[in-house]
């Protein structure tokens, strides 16, 4: 079991240990997804927005400044100047101007909500690595929540699924709850004295709304269990350095019983209105 402080990402990527992402992969399969994901990681525009992000509201302004670099706006890479400014900024993610004024305005956004400030500015740790060995399977994981405030873990979420009537429903389809399940275990198996999960998500298009979740403890607790389960099947899958993929077979299907039922009360409504 351990903690560290301030590890760079890519030093947590190359930690052993199963991640949230690992547990995703298995759940949506088929077992041959982990191995694809391990092999190559998810990049997109939205994933590095919201590491900017993460880095501007988590990081020293002298850190972020070290990782990042604003591109002036209107400056060509074309042109002699742009060639020069931009081998100066060796290592460090060039955002252009669009980029940088976005974080910005998504930073504002998330000070500006006096329950998302408070908890940031009363937290504990920031970006802590995890390293842990699941009691139940034996197996070794590891995970990063965002920050650590109390008796709550964090998540930080920039995502365009960020609306109020569905968020709930997003938020676990897209293994935001499982993930921060997976955190509080590991977080209580190194020490920590956690037992609650929060989200807080912005959506990247202006006006940059936030939403403030807290998952319920009676909910984390059985999406451990299914995280327990899902990492017995990685174990599985491990010791016999088996990855299948999607079955050699044709699968029957049929529509899901609530559109059955729908499609079976819009025809008698129909029906009804023709008597």
């Amino acid at each position: 079991m351990r903690l560290t402080e301030n590890l760079p990402f890519t030093s947590y990527l190359a930690l052993p240990g199963w991640g949230s992402s690992a547990l995703k992969a298995m759940r949506k399969g088929p077992p041959a997804r982990v191995q694809r994901h391990s092999d190559h990681p998810e990049s997109s525009d939205a994933m590095r927005l919201g590491s900017a992000v993460h880095a501007w509201m988590l990081s020293s302004a002298g850190a972020f400044d070290g990782l990042y670099a604003h591109k002036p706006d209107g400056m060509s890479f074309a042109t002699k100047e742009g060639k020069a400014w931009r081998e100066e900024q060796s290592g460090k993610t060039i955002l252009t101007h669009a980029e940088w004024a976005t974080v910005e305005a998504i930073a504002a956004a998330l000070t500006a909500k006096p329950m998302v400030e408070a908890c940031l500015l009363e937290r504990d740790h920031a970006e802590l690595s995890l390293e842990w060995t699941d009691p139940a399977t034996g197996e070794a994981c590891k995970g990063r929540p965002d920050w650590v405030s109390g008796r709550y873990l964090y998540d930080l979420k920039v995502s365009r699924h960020a609306a109020g009537s569905a968020l709930a429903f997003r938020a676990f389809v897209e293994g935001w709850m499982h993930q921060l399940a997976h955190y509080r275990s590991g977080a209580i198996q190194c020490g920590l004295k956690v037992d609650g999960g929060r989200l807080v998500v912005v959506t990247p298009q202006a006006p940059h709304f936030v939403y403030t979740l807290e998952v319920k403890r009676d909910a984390l607790d059985l999406l451990h269990m299914e995280n327990e389960a899902t990492l017995a099947e990685l174990g599985q899958c491990r010791k016999a350095n088996r990855w299948p993929g999607t079955p050699d077979e044709w699968t029957l299907v049929e529509p899901p019983a609530t559109a059955l039922i729908g499609s079976t009360v819009g025809l008698i409504a129909g029906l009804t209105e023709e008597d």
